[in-house]
Order: structure tokens, then sequence, then C-alpha cells
């Protein structure tokens, strides 16, 4: 059985706390976070980011966007992803204000 997906775009100038707060957005509206990511809409830059509809109702625990630094080496990055304490639920790339960033998606 098909589940259909929600596609969001989000502007690749917009900050890191307009990104989260757009995620919430719509995790509050009963969608749950499946993946980040960047490509091009109507030619411009953009951000991907999507949702499926939640099984359950509405997430208790909404998304929150943290940024890794770029200067990490892979094992730094999987340590960094690891000691947050909490459920990663994607990790990829972002456009934030403008530039890429390495940014996790935790719960």
């Amino acid at each position: 059985m098909s589940v259909p997906v929600t596609l969001e775009i989000l502007g690749a100038q917009s900050a890191l706390s307009e990104h989260q707060s757009a995620i919430q957005n719509r995790e509050e509206l009963g969608y749950r976070l499946l993946s980040l990511g960047v490509g091009y809409a109507g030619g411009l830059a953009a951000n991907f980011v999507l949702f499926n509809q939640a099984d359950a109702g509405i997430p208790t625990d909404l998304v929150r966007l943290e940024e890794l630094s770029p200067t990490l080496n892979r094992d730094e990055q999987q340590a960094a992803l690891n000691g947050f304490g909490v459920t990663v639920v994607c990790y990829g790339s972002l456009s934030v204000d403008g530039r890429l960033r390495n940014v996790v998606a935790l719960r």
C-alpha cells in the first residue's frame, strides 16, 4: 500500500530557527518528518522537507534541529549524532542563511 507524502519547500536564505518552526508547525497538523535535503525549485535553491501523515496523531515531541560543525570528520559526526541522547530522525544538508549546513533532526 502506498503512503502519500507531503513536500514542504523552505527558503534557502532562512535561519535554522525558521526552518525548525516551519517543520514543527507541519508536525502540529499531524505530520511526521521523513527527510531533509537541498535542491532547486522553480530554478532557485531550496530546502526540501518531506513528511508523511502521523500514524498515531500529533507527535508528542516535536522535531528540533541542530547544526553539526562542518569541520568534524566521519567518526566525529557519528559520535555527535549518537551523543544527543534522543532519537535521530534524519541527518543531511540544509541551506541555512544561504549556506549549506550539516543539520540533524532530533525527537
